[in-house]
C-alpha cells in the first residue's frame, strides 16, 4: 500500500499544483471510448481535469505549458512534440479481445514487479519491464516516461467487470461470483485498478518533478481522510411467537453453525428469552440508527415496496414501520429503495417499486440496491438508469467481502452495451454480514479481523468503503450485532466518517 504525506516537502511548496491532463487517443477508434472512461474514472480520484485531444499532433505543442498529455497509441505514431508526456502502449490484439466472448485465462497474465509490488499485464505483447522508479528521457522538450504495457486495456476489464459479461457461470440466483473472477484467481493483497491507477501517480509525478506539486490522491473535502457508506437492507422486520418457538426448538436440537459450541442449558435460556421478551428481535435497525446518531454518521435504509403484492415480508404502511420510516424521512439519514427479488430484471416491476416508496416519501428517492445482491451487469445497470436512480449499491460478492471492480472509489458503471459509462454512481458493497457470518461462516471475531483489514486498506487509499448490515441477532449470528457498532467506533477513532449514500455522492461531486 502508498504512504501519503499529510504535508508537502518544503522545497515543492513554491511549485504550482497540476490541475489538467491531455489525453490524445491514438489507438484503435473502438477501444477510444473505453480507454477515456479509465482515464475520467483515475482523474476524479485525483481531481484533475481531463482533455482529451485529437490525434495526430503535429508541429509546436498545441497545448498549455506545464500541463502534461499522454500518448495512448502504438509506438510507432508518437508524434515529435515536445512539453512533459507519458506514453502508454496500445496493445494490439486488446480491441478484438474485447470485441470477442472469451474471457482472460490467468495464464496469460504477467506479471511485472515494481516498487515491492506485482503489477498484473493482461495484454502481454513485449511488455517491457518496471524498475524500482519508472525511467525518464530526458529531453530539450520536456521529459517523457513510457508505460511498457497496456495500462488502460489492462485497467478497463476490471473496472468494468467485462469478465461479468461472457463468462456465464451464475448461483441459484443468477448472481455473479467472486470464485468465477479472475481478480480471485490472481490473489493480490490491493485491489488491481488500485495498481494502476499507482503506476499512473508515479508518471505524473516522474514528468512533473519540479514543474508541480507531487500527484497525490487528495483527501475529501472538509479534510476527511476515507469514508465509510453505511446501508441496511430491511429484508425483514418481525419475528411472531410461533416464529420464535420454532426456532427454540431448532437453537435447542440443530443449532447454527455460529451457536454449535455453545452449551445446551445456554441456548435454552437464551430460546427462552426470544420467546417471552417483549422486543422483537429482528426489529434491530432503531438500534442501528441510534448508533450512527450517537457518532454524527448518517446512514441508507434500503426498503422494499413490493408488501401490497406479496412480494416482501411487510408493508411500508405498517407500525413500526411507517414510524420508523417517518423518523428517517424527516432527518439526515437517506430512505433508499430495496428492489425485490425479480426488480432487477423487470423494469416496469422496478419502476411500479420505485413509485411506491416515492408516493410515501413525498419524493424520488435516489439511492438503489437490489435484494439478494441480484444483477446482470451486462442488463441489469441499464434499468437501474432508466429509473433515473442516482446512486446504486448492488455491485458486490455476495460469496466474499472486497471490491467487485477492484477500485477503492466511487465511480461510474460501465454500460457495455451502449458502449459508454452509466450515468449514475456505483457505491460498490464491499462487506455484507451475511457475507462473512453466513457464506464465509466465520465468527464474529473472525469477521472483525476481515472487516479491520478492509477498513485498514481503505483509509490508507483514502477510498469510500460500503457496508450493508441487515437485522442481525446473537440467535443467529451470535456477536454481529456488536461487530457493527465496532467498525463505527474504528472508523470514527482513524479520522473516518460514516455516510449515507446520498452524501457520499454529494461529498464526491465536491472533489
Amino acid at each position: 500500500m502508498i504512504a501519503y504525506p499529510s504535508v508537502q516537502p518544503a522545497e515543492t511548496t513554491h511549485l504550482p499544483q497540476l490541475q489538467r491532463v491531455h489525453l490524445v487517443l491514438a489507438c484503435d477508434e473502438t477501444f477510444r471510448p473505453k480507454a477515456r472512461y479509465v482515464m475520467e474514472s483515475f482523474c476524479k480520484v485525483l481531481g484533475l481535469d481531463l482533455h482529451v485531444a485529437e490525434a495526430p499532433l503535429s508541429g509546436e505543442a498545441p497545448l498549455p505549458h506545464g500541463e502534461p498529455w499522454i500518448w495512448y497509441g502504438p509506438d510507432d505514431a508518437i508524434p515529435a512534440v515536445g512539453q512533459e508526456r507519458i506514453m502508454i502502449r496500445a496493445a494490439a490484439d486488446a480491441p478484438q479481445f474485447f470485441a470477442g466472448e472469451a474471457p482472460m485465462a490467468v495464464e496469460d497474465v504477467v506479471f511485472l514487479p515494481w516498487r515491492q509490488k506485482q503489477i498484473p499485464v493482461l495484454f502481454a505483447q513485449d511488455p517491457g519491464s518496471l524498475t524500482q522508479e519508472l525511467e525518464i528521457e530526458r529531453g530539450h522538450g520536456g521529459d517523457a516516461v513510457t508505460v511498457p504495457f497496456d495500462l488502460l486495456a489492462s485497467a478497463f476489464y476490471f473496472l468494468s467487470c467485462w469478465e461479468e459479461t461472457v463468462i456465464p457461470d451464475r448461483d441459484q440466483h443468477r448472481r455473479f461470483l467472486y470464485r468465477s473472477s479472475l481478480a480471485s484467481k490472481l490473489q493480490l493483497d490491493d485491489n488491481i485498478v488500485d495498481l494502476y491507477l499507482d503506476v499512473f501517480i508515479a508518471c505524473l509525478n516522474a514528468v512533473g518533478e519540479g514543474r508541480w506539486m507531487p500527484v497525490e490522491i487528495p483527501l475529501w473535502p472538509d479534510n476527511v481522510p476515507f469514508v465509510a457508506c453505511l446501508t441496511h437492507d430491511v429484508d425483514e422486520v418481525r419475528k411472531g411467537r410461533l416464529s420464535r418457538m420454532k426456532f427454540g426448538v431448532r437453537h435447542l436440537l440443530r443449532p447454527s453453525q455460529g451457536h454449535r459450541k455453545t452449551p445446551l442449558l445456554d441456548r435454552a435460556g437464551f430460546a427462552l428469552k426470544t420467546l417471552l421478551s417483549s422486543k422483537d428481535p429482528y426489529w434491530t435497525y432503531p438500534d442501528f440508527a441510534a448508533m450512527e446518531r450517537r457518532l454524527g454518521f448518517t446512514a441508507t435504509y434500503y426498503f422494499q415496496a413490493g408488501g401490497e403484492s406479496g412480494r416482501s415480508h411487510y408493508r411500508l404502511t405498517e407500525p413500526p414501520v411507517a414510524q420508523f420510516i417517518q423518523q428517517l424521512n424527516g432527518s439526515e439519514f437517506e430512505i433508499g429503495l430495496h428492489g425485490t427479488y425479480d426488480a432487477g430484471f423487470e423494469p416496469n416491476l422496478l419502476l411500479e417499486e420505485k413509485a411506491i416508496l416515492a408516493r410515501l416519501l413525498q419524493h424520488e428517492p435516489t439511492g438503489h440496491r437490489n435484494h439478494y445482491l441480484r444483477m446482470e451487469y451486462a442488463s441489469t445497470l441499464a434499468l437501474f438508469e432508466e429509473a433515473g436512480f442516482e446512486h446504486d449499491a448492488t455491485l458486490g460478492y455476495a460469496d466474499h467481502e472486497g471490491y467487485r471492480n477492484q477500485f477503492s472509489y466511487p465511480y461510474h458503471p460501465y454500460n457495455h452495451a451502449a458502449d459508454r459509462p452509466c450515468r449514475f454512481l456505483e457505491l460498490p458493497t464491499v462487506i455484507m454480514d451475511v457475507t462473512l457470518a453466513g457464506y464465509r461462516g466465520l465468527s464474529a471475531e473472525d469477521g472483525w479481523d476481515v472487516m479491520k483489514e478492509w477498513l485498514e486498506r481503505t483509509s490508507r487509499r483514502r477510498g469510500c468503503i460500503n457496508l450493508l448490515w441487515h437485522n442481525v441477532w446473537d440467535g443467529v449470528y451470535p456477536g454481529y450485532f456488536d461487530l457493527y457498532a465496532r467498525a463505527l467506533t474504528w472508523i470514527q477513532e482513524h479520522g473516518g466518517v460514516g455516510l449515507s449514500g446520498r452524501d457520499v455522492v454529494n461529498l464526491w461531486r465536491e472533489r
